[in-house]
């Protein structure tokens, strides 16, 4: 998956390039076909300067490509991008054995081959062949160079034989493959020239490159009927808009998009995919996007099937003009049927149709990537009936390279988070004057493979803007534990954890307090929480008037803004685990108990948090810390462990 998402960001990163390449291409074909004559520059010069530059897509892909491959497995970026490109031109030269050398006009299979295979063996291959010279800040190129030398080497020359072995391998397959090609009927054959062509492009290899090696150029002048050419067919009946039928697939993002970015993608992509340009829509769009694979196969298949019945079931007198693959849909069926009606009226049809079947995959794309649809499961699996919103404007979730992480690792983790495998545990926070717990923190644990662990899919919950479910969640399950434990006569304090974005959902806070409403709780909130705006102020007002206490988790690092002890009504502090692992160092003692001192001059009650020895014990003792939590006394635990461990304490 990781993989995936690297080429998912290297395409993305290189939308720039394909915006300026596409526009070099609609300026070459716009001065050609309107023969528009520039002073300084003759337009064959143009033609080469537009190939030179669409040549070098393939050297930027590979460069793009193994940055984020590096990136991701945590390797020189810089070493990575040098040896993908020594791979990619030997892998050119030993294709073509021309020189100078001619790269590939569009994206080719060596283009993904070379960067994506050798910086894997660059990963693989540096524990064991890496120099691991100690080096000064002042030397860091030196020591690079040296210590990926050998990797290096080893890397390009594994990576090369792969290759050579490989095509040697598959040769006799491709030249049996285009032998059979040839006995085909040309109606089967071109159908399977345009599923291989669509195939290939979803995996940002040029399909039309690949195909013309496969069935050959000669192909294309293959007349479907009259005047009419395999190729030109496919302009004016398949590729309306460019592969994949562009325009079809512009108009479902244009009626679908909600997202900002997409919109704005759509909108520029517009010029372009008219005159059936859609790069700037297929790499940071369709490459290696599998809720968009279908549409993008069979849109042109189900086209090639239907307009060849249509060509050989009317009969239409087409001119012999060449039409240039750059007319726009509509206007290219008007050329070349001499105005024929019923031609503009079937491109019409077909270019409908399309678009309401990439509707439905698109539609079906956004409603995945979204947050809403991210709550609405999390909601489903933790039994949550209220309406509660994702805080959607907190976070910018789309094409960057955190939101796609998330969204991928949160796929994977919303359905296993229900009510069966997911858990609160409560952390005893232990009394320290009299030892005794009639205190918890509710924590939150999960269930993997029969082991109990950490809440790990936090962070990604977190930034979907999802913390408000799970807040309301846990309120909902202490809710029934505090209920338990009522009827056997223990009563407990609570401390639950409230996520700053809660604070901004007023639905969320009003269902924790009717939820919790006349219970002992405390409200646990980073510091943070106190500055992300008036309205989380108001709702931390809103829990006090309601008698909750207040608590400010995860004092002594971050913030620690000691504004926030003087301006706000707080009743206790938490000191983070991070300062309790100074205290045992002498400034880390002092420190630790001047912010004691001050916090209780305040008033306020300190808690002491991830305490793990007998000796920070002691020094908690000693300067007079009022309550503690962490492993020296006790993990979280169940609610009915959590019990027997308060009732225990007292005997202690």
């Amino acid at each position: 998956m990781r993989y995936i998402i690297a080429l998912q960001e290297a395409f993305a990163a290189m939308v720039p390039f394909f915006l300026f390449s596409s526009m070099a291409v609609l300026f070459y074909y716009t001065i050609q076909y309107f023969k528009i004559s520039l002073p300084f520059i003759e337009t064959k010069e143009v033609q080469s300067y537009v190939r030179a530059f669409n040549q070098f897509s393939s050297i930027i892909a590979v460069a793009a490509i193994a940055y984020f491959l590096a990136k991701r497995v945590s390797i020189s970026q810089i070493i990575a991008i040098q040896l993908s490109l020594a791979v990619f031109v030997t892998i050119v030269l030993f294709e073509k054995t021309v020189y100078p050398l001619e790269l590939p006009y569009g994206f080719s299979i060596g283009t993904l081959y070379a960067p994506i295979v050798s910086t894997f063996f660059l990963y693989i291959l540096y524990p064991y062949f890496s120099l691991r010279l100690p080096h000064m800040v002042g030397s860091r190129h030196i020591y690079q160079l040296l210590d990926y030398i050998f990797v290096f080497v080893i890397a390009y020359f594994i990576t090369i034989v792969i290759y050579i072995t490989i095509s040697y391998a598959i040769k006799p397959e491709l030249t049996l493959l285009v032998t059979l090609s040839s006995t085909l009927p040309d109606t089967i054959e071109f159908f399977l020239r345009d599923l291989v062509a669509q195939i290939f492009w979803f995996f940002g290899v040029h399909g039309q490159r690949i195909v013309n090696a496969i069935f050959g150029k000669d192909i294309l002048e293959q007349m479907i009927v009259a005047n009419l050419s395999y190729a030109e067919f496919n302009r004016l009946f398949v590729m309306l808009g460019g592969t994949g039928t562009g325009l079809s697939l512009l108009f479902a993002l244009l009626f679908a998009a909600k997202e900002k970015v997409f919109k704005y993608l759509a909108r520029i992509s517009i010029p372009f995919v008219v005159f059936n340009i859609n790069t700037l829509l297929i790499y940071p769009l369709i490459v290696f996007n599998r809720y968009l694979l279908f549409p993008f196969i069979f849109v042109p298949l189900f086209n090639f099937l239907v307009g060849y019945i249509f060509v050989n079931m009317i009969t239409i007198n087409w001119s012999d003009i060449y039409i240039p693959w750059t007319t726009p849909p509509v206007v290219n069926g008007y050329l070349k049927s001499g105005g024929d009606f019923r031609v503009i009226v079937f491109q019409v049809f077909l270019l409908l149709i399309d678009t309401v079947i990439y509707l439905h995959y698109v539609r079906k794309f956004f409603k995945m990537q979204s947050i809403k649809n991210h709550a609405s499961v999390l909601k489903e699996n933790l039994n949550i009936r209220e309406k509660i919103e994702s805080n959607l404007g907190v976070h910018s979730y789309l094409i960057e390279r955190k939101v796609i992480e998330s969204t991928a690792k949160l796929e994977k983790i919303l359905p296993t988070l229900n009510e069966e495998n997911l858990f609160v545990y409560y952390q005893p926070k232990v009394k320290v004057k009299d030892k005794t717990c009639n205190s918890f923190e509710a924590l939150i644990r999960y269930k993997c493979e029969g082991k109990l662990t950490g809440p790990f899919f936090l962070n990604e919950i977190e930034q979907a803007g999802l913390a408000p479910i799970m807040d309301v969640w846990v309120a909902k399950q202490v809710k029934v534990d505090l209920e338990q434990w009522k009827k056997e006569s223990f009563t407990p304090e609570v401390s639950i954890n409230i996520h700053p974005d809660t604070l901004l959902d007023s639905k969320s806070v009003e269902i924790i307090i009717s939820t919790l409403k006349n219970e002992k709780i405390k409200i646990e909130i980073v510091e943070r929480g106190f500055f992300i705006g008036e309205k989380a102020i108001k709702s931390l007002q809103k829990f006090q008037k309601e008698g909750f206490a207040i608590s400010i988790d995860d004092f002594g690092v971050g913030f620690s803004n000691l504004e926030t002890l003087i301006k706000y009504n707080i009743q206790e502090i938490k000191l983070d685990k991070a300062l309790i692992d100074t205290i045992e160092s002498q400034k880390g003692y002092i420190a630790c108990k001047k912010i004691v001192e001050l916090c209780h001059e305040e008033g306020y009650i300190v808690v002491a948090e991830g305490v793990e020895t007998k000796k920070q014990y002691a020094l908690i003792e000693k300067m007079g810390i009022d309550y503690v939590q962490g492993f020296f006394f006790s993990p979280a635990l169940p609610p009915k462990k959590a019990k027997e461990f308060a009732e225990n304490m007292k005997y202690i």
